[in-house]
């Protein structure tokens, strides 16, 4: 590697390349050395996958960053039509499971969504845990409880409520492209109280309305029992006998979680016949929401998401799998006979 004395800026010959075509090129330097030109800034050296690129400055870096996110977050997709589903598709929910959907949050489901979460998770930009709230609930609960039951009732989520921080985790052990970086949400407790809520009013029906072939984060199911639905499955397909094959699709969802379409999840909600009081609830939470990156301890600019969910907020594993589901029934519909 040459010595930091002869590395010299180059620029980009491609003008048009995306910050995830970047590649992030460690210098033989600790990070706490401060490289020193114009005015001490920490550079990190940059180049794409075919050519050297340039040293460029930490508030370029950061700003880099940033717009690879924004990319990911926005849906540049034209509106279309929605994907109907026969009627009988999913499970009808008894009158009792409506009822249970349908009638008012009380304040016990505020308390016990907020004594259900673990108290020393990372804060949200507000910087308060859920044990300040645990510890101080005869302080904070009424206010909190307030909050949350004005939301639960249909409101509008309080702009500052739905602030998230998107913490940056290594998928890998030296990453060099910003897609090896994993966004995680930083909610705030009280929104994530609200949303903890409507899950413990969704886990009930899970099991009726989402096929045996999932098994995250439906009660009851273990997800190792799909490494079992396989093993059968290709043994099947290795003793048939006769003229007709049979054949098996590995789908692989980049950043799943990112790029899930809300018009799908707002589609697979009403679909499932959820009560349209409830759907509104949960729309309200999921378009409500602004992000900013934690960039080396300080967060950058904020920005408004058109599409995907987060991890970190309660609710998004669910919406995971209710969009899933509605997928593989798509899915079936189109390979059914006669299609």
């Amino acid at each position: 590697m040459k010595c930091l004395a002869e590395l010299k800026p180059y620029g980009f010959k491609n003008q048009e390349q995306k910050p995830s075509e970047m590649v992030i090129e460690i210098l033989s330097f600790t990070t706490s050395q401060r490289l020193s030109e114009g005015g001490g800034t920490r550079l990190r050296c940059f180049r794409t996958n075919k050519e050297v690129g340039l040293l460029i400055a930490r508030d370029e870096l950061q700003a880099l960053v940033r717009n690879f996110f924004i990319d990911i977050y926005t849906d540049d997709n034209p509106p279309c039509e929605p994907f109907l589903l026969p009627a009988n598709r999913y499970p009808s929910l008894t009158a009792a499971e409506l009822d249970r959907l349908t009638r008012g949050f009380t304040s016990c489901e505020i308390k016990k969504a907020l004594f259900d979460m673990q108290p020393y998770k990372a804060p949200g930009p507000d910087g308060f845990q859920a044990l300040f709230y645990q510890k101080y609930w005869d302080l904070t609960g009424k206010k909190l409880t307030q909050v949350a039951l004005e939301v639960l009732d249909g409101n509008p989520v309080p702009r500052e409520l739905n602030d998230t921080f998107l913490v940056l985790i290594s998928k890998v052990d030296n990453p060099q492209v910003v897609s090896q970086l994993r966004p995680i949400g930083l909610c705030i407790v009280t929104y994530k109280v609200i949303t903890k809520a409507i899950v413990n009013r969704l886990k009930p029906i899970l099991s009726k309305v989402v096929a045996p072939t999932q098994t995250s984060f439906v009660p009851n199911r273990n997800i190792t029992d799909n490494a079992v639905i396989v093993q059968e499955m290709l043994h099947f397909m290795r003793c048939k006998k006769g003229s007709k094959g049979t054949m098996a699709i590995k789908i692989d969802l980049e950043k799943a979680y990112d790029r899930v379409s809300w018009q799908f999840v707002r589609e697979s909600l009403t679909d499932l016949g959820l009560p349209i009081k409830l759907v509104e609830i949960i729309w309200n939470c999921v378009s409500s929401t602004s992000f900013s990156i934690l960039w080396n301890g300080s967060k950058t600019e904020p920005f408004h998401p058109t599409r995907g969910i987060r991890q970190g907020d309660p609710l998004s594993p669910y919406l995971f799998v209710l969009c899933i589901e509605r997928l593989n029934h798509l899915i079936q519909d189109a390979i059914s006979p006669g299609d």
